[in-house]
């Protein structure tokens, strides 16, 4: 970045900062939050601000439109990169990341220390998207990856997952405030401040891994049984619409992804195995019982995939788990293939009965099925922000 370049950043810092003195509460908070995000990854708004600066008559304008662009910027990055709209846009490296601490030094000394740090962890920061952006796709997490509380939306809370029960496997590990400052560093010396810098970088990259684990089966599923390959692997296809009882059933799977997230923490037994182990047995019980109960070739199938998957899955707590955990996943998966479509050949059998009369309207409750088109509509699925 030239000097001509960091000499314009810091004009704007210098503004945002001295207009931030004159506010209070939540309009101080988002001004505070807009002088970060242009610090942390300046390239995404140089051109911008600019034409904003040479063209504004005033600084109060020129503020008010540079708030304007960062929303905008913020808004239209999230809104193309999550595949649901019950879906959060994670941002690896949040914007606050050193806190005001950071944003009241001049850019002549945060430009080349934040240019250091997207060299060594060989990511860029903001709103960037793509592989080594600070918006990947896989970061288009549920509320389950997200953060651990129960403030899911629309069919993931439908879907009765609930909250995450071990925090260690969300995105948000520390909470969204616990990087925003640098206290007890040194900041006269740009080598203490990179270095502290350095850390918490580095941990939230690591927390967003982990969050990628945790939601790794449902992403998968909704790949697998929509035939879209590229949905959080890449950019969202333009009116992406899918299926809400396969988007609901995808939920379920994030039970399995704590067992992911627990291997790449390193963890062995405590909570985690345990839900595991629990899930595991369940598994297996279900397809020795439906094994049992079979009466066609394709029901045994099912029974034996289940018990497969839940023996494997004991076994994957052994010494044999790199043998078994492959195989539990994979028998798993196959399994809940063949309940999805089971379950919806059923629903359609009982919608035509009703259409044409041949089910009975005396049919008890719990075993009648609700048609499609009587449900109330849902929103359209396609890429949105949240």
């Amino acid at each position: 970045m030239d000097k001509e370049t960091i000499e314009l950043i810091e004009g704007v810092r210098k503004s945002l900062y001295d207009f931030g003195k004159t506010q209070t509460g939540s309009a101080l908070k988002k001004t505070r939050k807009i002088t970060s995000q242009i610090i942390w990854s300046a390239e995404e708004y140089i051109d911008e601000l600019d034409n904003i600066k040479s063209s504004s008559k005033t600084d109060e304008e020129a503020i008010q439109r540079i708030r304007s662009l960062v929303r905008s910027s913020e808004e239209a990055a999230l809104k193309s990169m999550t595949v649901l709209p019950d879906d959060t846009g994670h941002h690896l490296v949040q914007s606050r990341t050193g806190g005001d601490a950071l944003t009241e030094l001049s850019y002549q000394r945060t430009g080349p220390i934040i240019q250091r740090l997207s060299e060594k962890h060989q990511r860029t920061f903001g709103n960037t998207m793509g592989p080594t952006g600070n918006l990947p796709p896989e970061m288009s997490l549920s509320n389950f990856a997200h953060k651990a509380d129960d403030r899911a939306t629309g069919l993931e809370r439908e879907s009765g997952i609930g909250k995450n029960p071990n925090k260690a496997t969300v995105a948000h590990q520390k909470g969204t405030a616990a990087y925003a400052n640098m206290k007890g560093v040194d900041l006269a010396s740009d080598e203490a401040i990179f270095a502290d810098l350095d850390v918490k970088v580095g941990e939230q990259i690591e927390a967003g891994r982990v969050a990628a684990q945790t939601d790794a089966p449902r992403q998968e599923f909704i790949r697998q049984m929509s035939g879209i390959p590229e949905l959080y692997k890449g950019p969202v296809p333009k009116g992406l619409q899918l299926d809400p009882a396969m988007v609901i059933e995808s939920y379920r799977k994030l039970r399995p992804g704590l067992q992911n997230a627990a291997k790449v923490l390193g963890m062995v037994g405590g909570p985690l195995a345990v839900l595991g182990a629990i899930s595991d047995v369940q598994a297996a019980q279900e397809g020795a019982s439906t094994i049992k109960k079979a009466s066609t070739p394709r029901q045994r199938v099912k029974g034996a995939l289940q018990a497969t998957s839940g023996a494997s899955g004991l076994a994957s707590l052994t010494p044999v788990a790199p043998a078994a955990a492959p195989l539990s996943l994979v028998t798993g998966g196959a399994a809940a293939v063949m309940d999805f479509f089971d379950q919806r050949r059923q629903q359609r059998q009982r919608d035509i009965e009703l259409q044409t009369g041949l089910q009975s309207s005396s049919t008890p409750m719990d075993a009648q099925i609700v048609p499609t088109q009587s449900r109330k509509p849902r929103t359209r699925y396609r890429s949105g922000v949240k």
